[in-house]
């Protein structure tokens, strides 16, 4: 569940609602990472399939995105973040609530 922090908001940050474009959750266990000079791919796989009688597999991408460098620092950063938290939560026995990202301005 993720719900909107309840610390007071700072200057000139206008409130959110988060809307879903979509609902569905695809399942994710391989990636593919290309990094260019600009920003970085994640191809996002349910997992190898095997076809036919040889042993060469393929590797079906159902997803991909597209990162500018700074979100995909930003996504580094919040993924390690919610999994130390995991991590303590399941240590305490309680559960974890997930929250929304701080918004920056990616103006200059």
């Amino acid at each position: 569940m993720i719900e909107p922090t309840s610390s007071p908001r700072p200057k000139g940050k206008a409130p959110f609602t988060v809307r879903y474009e979509q609902t569905t959750a695809l399942h994710t266990s391989q990636f593919v990472l290309n990094a260019g000079p600009e920003e970085v791919m994640i191809d996002c796989s349910s997992g190898l399939i095997r076809e036919g009688q040889g042993d060469e597999g393929v590797l079906p991408i159902h997803t991909r995105l597209a990162l500018p460098w700074s979100t995909a620092r930003q996504l580094a950063d919040l993924m390690l973040q919610v999994i130390m938290q995991q991590e303590m939560g399941s240590e305490r026995g309680g559960p974890r609530t997930a929250q929304l990202p701080r918004m920056e301005s990616s103006r200059g």
